[in-house]
């Protein structure tokens, strides 16, 4: 079965005037139909900026270097602008971390949520805003039709979320992209909100690329998931298979943190050190100096990422 999103050695960097930064750094996933794909790791390793550019929202100081995004047989980099315009909204959408900052604070909530099917289907006005109006009840924000008629700063945090899916999920995109979208929210609310995606995953049929630090998300939605770690991807492979036997040490750092059990009286463990820095990253494999297995050839050889059996790993421990 081909993928409906495969991407291929992206690599975007980012030129300041103190050094490139290697945000993205040749990355490479799949993202089947009706799939929940994760991409997890700290701040700062570049979930996000593969998420961005995948819909080629990077903008100067960044750039996609090289790499192929492939959706539907489209290499999305090889696209105009015109033409890139019309699949975002309508084929891949992102949910985006911050709401408050997705949402014009001068347009209702209603037209903003029933904009995407004037721009991509040539609805009026009239009949977008009714359009909303359902899907603002299906995101079960109560009392719909008064709340199309607020502004984003007369919702709470979890009802603009709600909005912003809703303007999202307005088009069926196949793809839906959701970038951290439980942020600064209450963790009830969190939970409500992962629901809601869910059940509008399953009824509408779309695809979905997570991404989080949060790998208790990762166990609750996900398929398969993409550890990445200073803009590689070190492990990648079905989510039960990665939490029962992680393969990279920077997983079994991430997993070892986790309170998943919380009978055992033993202290969390933590990753020692802190992530370098993206602009003089560390010789060989970027997560040596943190790693308590690290060899001779991690300080000198950057890993080749091996497949063994579908779980993937990037780490010499298993290439010897």
């Amino acid at each position: 079965m081909e993928p409906l999103l495969s991407v291929e050695n992206l690599r975007t960097y980012f030129y300041l005037s103190r050094g490139v930064v290697k945000a993205v750094d040749g990355v490479s996933f799949n993202i089947m139909r009706d799939e929940v794909f994760s991409l997890v790791g700290e701040t700062g390793c570049g979930k996000s900026v593969t998420a961005l550019s995948i819909l080629r929202l990077i903008g100067p100081p960044g750039k996609i270097v090289s790499g192929k995004v492939m959706f539907e047989g489209r290499n999305l980099l090889e696209l105009n602008e015109a033409d890139m315009r019309k699949i975002r909204g309508k084929e891949i959408a992102m949910i985006f971390q911050n709401p408050m900052t997705s949402l014009n604070p001068i347009l209702t909530v209603g037209f903003q949520i029933g904009e995407p099917l004037m721009a991509h289907f040539g609805e009026d006005k009239k009949s977008a805003i009714s359009k909303a109006i359902k899907l603002i009840r299906r995101v079960k924000i109560p009392d719909p039709d008064i709340r199309a008629r607020y502004y984003p700063h007369q919702f709470s945090g979890g009802m603009r979320q709600r909005a912003l899916i809703a303007m999202m999920i307005s088009c069926r995109p196949k793809l839906l992209i959701a970038d951290e979208p439980t942020t600064a929210l209450d963790v009830t609310i969190q939970a409500q909100i992962l629901d809601l995606l869910m059940e509008l995953k399953k009824d509408y049929k779309t695809s979905m690329l997570m991404i989080t630090h949060d790998f208790g998300v990762v166990a609750e939605m996900s398929d398969r998931v993409g550890v990445m770690y200073l803009g590689n991807i070190v492990e990648m492979g079905e989510v039960e298979e990665v939490f029962e036997n992680p393969l990279h040490p920077y997983t079994k750092g991430l997993i070892a943190c986790l309170p998943l059990k919380p009978e055992r009286k033993k202290k969390l463990e933590h990753i020692p050190g802190v992530l370098p820095s993206p602009i003089n990253p560390p010789r060989g494999c970027k997560f040596h100096p943190r790693c308590k297995y690290a060899m001779d050839i991690c300080r000198e050889k950057p890993p080749e990422t091996i497949d063994l059996g579908g779980h993937i790993v990037a780490c010499h421990m298993y290439s010897r």
